[in-house]
């Protein structure tokens, strides 16, 4: 019986020793493994310092969160997939290789051609808004990085001005007011 008790106390403090501990990108890809992605999705959802503290790793931009992030997105819904996405799209402003060379890791296995890396929509909360994000975005990519980067940042370059393209069209169509539009029609390129 005294076995029992103690191990009991042994898993109860254990386990709020685990809990205390700082979250990881490599201990979210593990509990990924164990649990699956909407598992640990629920989990971190529930406890909203830790989501916030997964937000912000991958915010930070650095590649072990960006690969964490991307474990995780496929037991995202609505809600946290929307968070994933703005904190994704913050972290491309500050390492946007890095960030495309895991998206480009996923083209090579089938899930996203490469003619669409950096076209996005442009529902959710950009720093700055869409246009303003966009050409931090393209700043971001102006700082040349290894020659084999080159065809993923020029369809990156070519997805943004698409989604430049499409919101300044979507922009011009929602509008009431017909001078706006005419004017903004004369204005593109």
């Amino acid at each position: 019986m005294r076995i029992i008790l103690l191990l009991s106390v042994l898993l109860l403090f254990g386990h709020c020793y685990a809990t205390e501990q700082e979250l990881t990108p490599d201990g979210v890809i593990s509990a990924i493994k164990v649990k699956g992605a909407r598992a640990v999705v629920d989990d971190l959802w529930r406890n909203y310092p830790k989501w916030k503290q997964f937000l912000d790793g991958v915010s930070s931009g650095h590649p072990k969160w960006l690969k964490a992030a991307y474990a995780i997105s496929p037991g995202t819904d609505a809600g946290s997939s929307e968070d994933l996405g703005d904190a994704l799209s913050r972290a491309f402003l500050k390492a946007p290789y890095d960030q495309l060379v895991v998206d480009y890791a996923k083209e090579i296995k089938g899930k996203k051609p490469l003619n669409e890396i950096c076209y996005m929509g442009w529902d959710g909360e950009y720093p700055g808004g869409v246009e303003d994000y966009i050409e931090k975005a393209k700043l971001a990519l102006s700082k040349r990085q290894a020659e084999q980067l080159e065809p993923i940042r020029n369809a990156c370059l070519k997805g943004l001005n698409h989604t430049l393209a499409d919101f300044k069209a979507a922009t011009i169509e929602s509008s009431p007011n017909p001078a706006f539009k005419r004017d903004a029609l004369k204005r593109a390129p």
